[in-house]
C-alpha cells in the first residue's frame, strides 16, 4: 500500500511539475530513482521516466527511450486493466 500512495505521489508531482533540460545531482537521483521502479514495472514511473527522457531531465534527450517507455506503460496499463478481482 505505500508503494501505492508513493508513486500516487509521483505521478502527481510529475503532472504538476514543469519538466526542463536539466543534470544537476538532483535531476540525476530523480531520474536514477524512477529508472529504478520503471524497471520494476510501474507504470506511473514509467510515464514519469519518458517525460525526462523528452526534456533531457537528469539525462540526454532521447525521443526513442521515450517512446519506449509510454509503450511499456501503455501496455502495462492494459495488462492491469485486464486483470480479474477475485
Amino acid at each position: 500500500m505505500l508503494i501505492v500512495a508513493v508513486f500516487t505521489t509521483f505521478s502527481a508531482l510529475s503532472n504538476a511539475f514543469d519538466f526542463k533540460s536539466c543534470s544537476d545531482e538532483y535531476s540525476v537521483k530523480m531520474f536514477k530513482d524512477f529508472k529504478k521502479y520503471a524497471q520494476k514495472g510501474h507504470p506511473s514511473a514509467m510515464e514519469t521516466l519518458g517525460n525526462f527522457y523528452i526534456v533531457g531531465y537528469g539525462t540526454e534527450k532521447s525521443e526513442s527511450k521515450a517512446l519506449k517507455m509510454y509503450k511499456k506503460q501503455l501496455s502495462g496499463t492494459k495488462e492491469v486493466r485486464n486483470m480479474k478481482l477475485v
